[in-house]
């Protein structure tokens, strides 16, 4: 099964990453449906960059955003997103600092790790967390959101990319 799977990858390919926010690694989330339209989530991961130019640090930066997917040949695929990031990590309170088994610093991460989306009414509210530790949530306009959508700018297809 898994043979053919990986000679098979790009036909299964959901998504890739275009931006320098999302240039290390992209990771999707959860999809939900709203009325005829299918909604998910997704994160990318960049490294923060210092004031010089090229120079980065070793903080990763965990961005998320939201997509919207339409059935085709009996899978999901990705017609648009934004290409902006939706939810961003600001402050201390989004730092994660992981350590190794000797006590080292093996990673220092800024996340909003966006995971889920409630709806309700003309309302969503996205789901993310907290550099790991907590949950948040943070409201916003549907309307608003499919109007965004909608422009071409954030028009996808992962085929062409």
């Amino acid at each position: 099964f898994w043979n053919e799977q990986i000679v098979r990858a790009e036909e299964n390919l959901f998504m890739k990453p275009l931006f320098p926010w999302e240039r290390i690694k992209i990771g999707v989330g959860s999809l939900r449906k709203k009325g005829e339209r299918i909604l998910g989530t997704w994160h990318g991961v960049s490294y923060s960059r210092s004031h010089f130019r090229d120079e980065k640090d070793e903080k990763l930066r965990y961005r998320s955003s939201i997509f919207e997917v339409k059935w085709q040949d009996g899978k999901p695929r990705v017609i648009r997103r934004l290409n902006n990031p939706l939810f961003q990590e600001e402050g201390e309170e989004y730092e994660l600092i992981e350590i190794d088994e000797k006590g080292k610093i093996r990673a220092r991460k800024r996340v909003n790790f966006l995971v889920d989306l409630i709806f309700c009414g003309n309302r969503g509210w996205g789901i993310s967390g907290r550099g790991d530790r907590e949950a948040e949530a943070r409201s916003f306009s549907l309307p608003w959101l499919y109007e965004e959508l909608e422009h071409p700018f954030n028009e996808y297809d992962v085929r062409r990319v």
